[in-house]
């Protein structure tokens, strides 16, 4: 239950990062791994949380660029 209330924390600070900050909350959630303070399978799913929306803002910051190029 402490490993559970532990992640929700973190991606709730993963989800209120900055783009320069990606890498460092990737490094912060790999020390946690390597603590045992997470699981491989949390690991990898905060990761694909991670990299989700990373992708999913540069596609919102492309799709703004294109209609604004077309004004």
């Amino acid at each position: 239950m402490k490993k559970l209330i532990f992640c929700f924390i973190i991606f709730l600070s993963i989800f209120s990062t900055s783009h320069s900050s990606i890498v460092d909350e990737l490094e912060k959630l790999a020390d946690l791994k390597k603590q045992g303070i997470i699981s491989n399978n949390q690991f990898e799913k905060a990761k694909s949380i991670i990299l989700k929306i990373e992708e999913k803002k540069k596609k919102k910051k492309k799709k703004k660029k294109t209609l604004k190029n077309k004004k």
